[in-house]
């Protein structure tokens, strides 16, 4: 992908959001000795949070959208994000783990739709991320 191609990187038309069902993606940066500050410097991005969990440090940025816009807008906002910086992602990508994280919640017996366009799907593959998906369901008291 070069630079120029940045404008055809744009949300592709998908289901609209099913009511009730809330998500959003985030994406991380982890290793065992990850410097986050370094990180930051290294990308020009400044996380929404760092911490660690067992041995792994983690630098973190999320997406900004409502829990109850689509997955797929919440996931093309990140990527209009790093799509400037998919060579040095693709670097840190030797020596940590790039991953987005997308999380549903959905209503009890229901079913969740999560689509990802073949442009978002083969930029998450350069840059050499890992795509994981949480579905959980949402107790009784659920109103959505």
């Amino acid at each position: 992908m070069e630079t120029s191609n940045l404008s055809k990187i744009v949300p592709v038309p998908s289901r609209s959001p099913e009511k009730g069902i809330e998500g959003w993606v985030i994406f991380t940066i982890s290793a065992p000795d990850l410097d986050p500050d370094h990180i930051t410097m290294e990308i020009d991005i400044q996380p929404d949070r760092t911490y660690t969990m067992g041995n792994e440090k983690i630098w973190q940025i999320h997406s900004t959208h409502s829990a109850t816009e689509s997955l797929e807008e919440h996931f093309t906002q990140l990527l209009m994000r790093l799509l400037p910086i998919r060579k040095k992602l693709r670097s840190i990508a030797r020596r940590a783990k790039l991953e987005f994280y997308c999380f549903l919640v959905k209503k009890p017996k229901s079913t969740a739709f999560f689509e990802i366009s073949p442009k978002h799907a083969l930029f998450t593959g350069y840059i050499g991320a890992h795509l994981a998906i949480d579905v959980a369901e949402k107790g009784d008291e659920f109103q959505g």
